[in-house]
């Protein structure tokens, strides 16, 4: 073999070598991103629900539908983990950029999934509703 073939095999190595590491750094990038919003509390839902605007209350909705889970009802009577994700509810019905697409979204994909919190979902929802209009 001729320089000048050693010398282009080697430089076509080194540059795949480093397309192969900057793919790895967006990877872990993109994973560490994914993990920060997987951290989200409950009371940080609760905030962002009163303030965020269309699209990204979208999300928040769909983030806090794959996230929060509803306890088990045991009875007539609601467990505070309950009404606090209930707040939820009444804090989206609430925030002035809410579509009606929005809240119904809400109040559909968690009667869906939680058919024993139905009647509380939608007082919550009326709650909040009251609320947003009285702001006016």
């Amino acid at each position: 073999m001729s320089n000048l073939t050693i010398v282009l095999v080697l430089f076509v190595l080194v540059f795949a070598l480093l397309i192969l590491a900057l793919m790895l750094f967006r990877f872990g990038k993109k994973q560490e991103n994914l993990e920060a919003k997987s951290e989200r509390s409950l009371d940080d839902f609760l905030n962002e629900a009163l303030i965020l605007r269309s699209a990204a209350l979208q999300e928040l909705i769909e983030d806090f539908i794959q996230s929060q889970k509803f306890p088990y009802r045991q009875g007539e009577n609601l467990s505070l983990d309950a009404k606090k994700k209930l707040e939820f509810v009444r804090n989206v019905a609430s925030n002035p950029n809410a579509t009606a697409k929005h809240i119904s979204f809400l109040n559909r994909e968690l009667a869906k999934r939680y058919g024993t919190y139905k009647a509380e979902i939608e007082d919550y929802e009326q709650l909040g509703l009251e609320q947003r209009k009285n702001k006016k």
